[in-house]
């Protein structure tokens, strides 16, 4: 199914990659030690051949290649903030004439899906809706991450209408996203908060008013998009 994710597969690699990786620490240590030698004796060949066998054996041990979806990262702003990279995309959109608006996405009940799915299996659901957000977005478009169940988009160039019906495909496509783990298959929901930026706005009242409006309707409901 092309919206499954197997969380309980992505747990098992980021392990069997952790092992894996101690392990070679150990054999490059070996490895060096043997390549100290002047001379390889029997038994050092031996003891060279065991090791080139191991790390075959552990290359096998991660599977096969996670498929290139995996690979992407949701969150290519790195550790930018909101209010980081706010001031600058401002500037840019008032000296182009442009509007900008900001939507602010969060999973609803997320303490439910920590139980569901462990903690590691959370990120990788909050990791997946934001790799689906992204798959709607322009290149110019920017995702951000705000929070443990939350990040925020950046849409440079947009109206609050067009930034609303981006908001509807993003609830869309999350709906869409089924999950497994440990045998079982469960589904998400998000809120979406949508902002236009007011003309000379400073960016930390349109963060509080993001804010202010991720808790009402976290009040008021779920898998909804809402006007801050």
């Amino acid at each position: 199914h092309a919206g499954e994710v197997a969380l309980e597969v992505r747990r098992k690699r980021m392990e069997a990659q952790e092992e894996v990786a101690c392990r070679l620490r150990q054999l490059q240590g070996e490895l060096a030690d043997m390549s100290d030698a002047p001379e390889l004796p029997g038994s050092t060949s031996a003891q060279l051949a065991r090791v080139q066998q191991e790390l075959a054996t552990l290359a096998t041990r991660l599977g096969p290649a996670p498929p290139p979806q995996d690979l992407q990262d949701p969150f290519p702003s790195g550790s930018h903030t909101l209010e980081g990279v706010l001031p600058q995309a401002l500037q840019a959109a008032r000296t182009r004439g442009e509007g900008i608006s900001v939507l602010r996405i969060g999973l609803d009940h997320f303490p439910w899906v920590i139980d569901e799915a462990g903690p590691i299996g959370a990120e990788e659901v909050i990791r997946s809706v934001a790799l689906r957000t992204a798959g709607i977005l322009r290149e110019k478009d920017l995702v951000i991450r705000t929070g443990l169940s939350d990040f925020a988009v950046v849409l440079p160039g947009t109206s609050l209408s067009a930034a609303r019906q981006v908001a509807e495909r993003v609830l869309k496509g999350v709906g869409r996203l089924r999950f497994t783990h440990e045998g079982s298959r469960f589904g998400v929901t998000c809120t979406v908060v949508v902002a236009q930026v007011a003309p000379q706005e400073a960016v930390d009242d349109l963060v509080g008013r993001l804010s202010s409006a991720v808790s009402e309707a976290g009040r008021d409901g779920e898998n909804q998009v809402v006007a801050a």
